[in-house]
């Protein structure tokens, strides 16, 4: 990676839908580089292109984080149970410090959530 793909990157960091040529004028190159090159960091894993939805706006009105600690040499496994039996997990990842999970997930409201975890995720 060189700086015009770095400022690639800045550009559609903040904004996903910036057109090519507005890259292009704005790097000082033509838009057939940029268009390149954004095919190349795609082949390459480093650029996706994806959906972010507000939870909100589609109903899930209580979304949180949670924090999880395991039983030592138990966090591959909690991890794996916890990401094929909940659907309502956002995010998981392996983490240092106060807890060994932490878990972003999107439940309809209280009541969900208070379920998901007194229900799934506490056992």
């Amino acid at each position: 990676m060189d700086d015009l793909d770095l400022l690639i990157l800045d550009a559609l960091q903040e904004d996903g839908r910036t057109p090519f040529t507005k890259i292009a004028k704005k790097c000082g190159v033509a838009e057939s580089t940029i268009r390149s090159r954004y095919a190349s960091l795609v082949e390459r894993g480093i650029v996706q292109t994806i959906a972010v939805i507000d939870p909100f706006e589609v109903g899930y009105d209580s979304p949180a984080l949670i924090g999880i600690s395991t039983e030592p040499g138990a966090v591959d496994s909690v991890a794996q149970a916890l990401e094929q039996q909940i659907p309502e997990i956002s995010y998981l990842v392996l983490t240092l410090g106060g807890y060994d999970l932490m878990v972003e997930v999107f439940c309809r409201d209280r009541e969900h959530l208070t379920e998901l975890i007194t229900k799934k995720i506490q056992t």
